[in-house]
């Protein structure tokens, strides 16, 4: 309990002492940015969970017995939290984008807002995984969940929230509706992808024979899954 409770708050303090370094100049209020948190920690999760229930009993129903299926399934799977999750924590970015016309007017304040949306979506879902499986593979969650997969979540939202800050200063239509497109569809890409080669190689440990060659692939795949996100960051944080 003490594991679960305490380890997932970490990188949520980490993500606001983040973004109050890169809002330094301009901070938005407290108050919106705890609404942001709250949206990804209270609204999204509990709609996220039960869509992607509903879906994964329908994937789970379809049989698994040879490397075609096993690919294909880690792929629906992928998309299934790529695609749900990114469209509802992008909901409480359009909320804010519409409603606080004021307080959302650059790109910086879109990354504030999409990774405090993120840290709050991660710090429940981490509970979750650290409560279920702290005791078995508490090394292994602490090491991709918390030191390399702590901006996961902030980032691939956060994808799109700089898309909906960037279009406050053109009046251009057609950048209006492509840049938060392109946004939309980067975020939901590295989430897809993210999740996808995460499921395909915990699948290929799971089933591969203990002494097999391809647990070390798998194991290697799972690395250099953060790379990507690692590069998005890079440059969310240039902009």
């Amino acid at each position: 309990i003490l594991t679960a409770v305490t380890i997932p708050l970490i990188p949520a303090v980490g993500i606001f002492l983040l973004v109050n370094f890169m809002d330094r100049f301009e901070r938005e209020p407290w108050f919106l940015r705890l609404s942001a948190f709250l949206w990804g920690a209270i609204i999204a999760i509990p709609a996220a969970l039960f869509i992607e229930t509903q879906l994964d009993s329908l994937l789970n129903s379809w049989p698994v017995s040879n490397a075609n299926n096993i690919f294909v399934h880690a792929l629906f799977q992928g998309l299934n939290a790529g695609i749900t999750e990114e469209t509802i924590k992008g909901l409480g970015l359009i909320l804010l984008f519409i409603i606080l016309r004021d307080e959302f007017d650059n790109v910086t304040d879109g990354i504030v807002y999409g990774a405090l949306i993120g840290a709050g979506f991660a710090m429940v879902e981490n509970f979750k995984y650290f409560a279920t499986n702290g005791r078995d593979i508490l090394a292994f969650l602490i090491v991709g969940r918390i030191i390399l997969g702590w901006l996961g979540h902030s980032t691939f939202i956060a994808c799109f929230g700089a898309a909906l800050g960037y279009i406050r200063h053109t009046r251009s239509r057609w950048k209006q509706i492509i840049i938060p497109l392109i946004g939309y569809l980067l975020a939901v890409g590295l989430h897809s992808f993210f999740d996808f080669v995460d499921f395909q190689a915990s699948e290929v440990i799971r089933t591969a024979a203990p002494d097999s060659s391809t647990i070390n692939y798998a194991l290697i795949a799972i690395i250099g899954n953060y790379i990507p996100p690692f590069l998005a960051q890079m440059g969310l944080l240039y902009m």
